[in-house]
């Protein structure tokens, strides 16, 4: 899990136990986090292994370090991600990310689909306004 802060790793914490100790059902829609994410435009994915074999006294060591942008993969945004005076994470309340309605959107024919007899899949596709 990145380091975002205590605060924000303490609301994360607090969601994992009510989650875990709740009658409700939920669906996990995560996507992985690896070398193949999608990323915000303009930002670069760096995954990568420092080290990993034998050290000289034949000890194996596998030390594996990445960065990446915050804005990957499966995330939440605060308002301030899009509006200078909006909150941040910390300022939400958690009650207010339970239980809430939520919204489909279908974009599967966006996404793939068959084109001149081949599949046409667009592994990147960005919603827009």
């Amino acid at each position: 899990i990145p380091n975002f802060g205590f605060l924000t790793m303490k609301v994360f914490a607090l969601l994992l136990t009510y989650l875990a100790y709740s009658q409700a059902k939920y669906v996990d829609l995560t996507y992985a986090l690896n070398k193949d994410v999608v990323m915000w435009p303009g930002r670069e994915n760096t995954f990568h292994t420092e080290m990993e074999g034998e050290s000289a006294d034949g000890t194996w060591v596998a030390s594996k370090g990445f960065c990446i942008s915050e804005h990957s993969s499966t995330h939440i945004d605060a308002p301030y991600h899009f509006y200078k005076e909006g909150g941040t994470l910390d300022k939400i309340p958690l009650d207010t990310l339970l239980d809430v309605p939520g919204v489909c959107i279908d974009i599967y024919d966006k996404v793939q689909g068959v084109q001149n007899g081949r599949a046409n899949v667009i592994p990147n596709y960005v919603l827009t306004k």
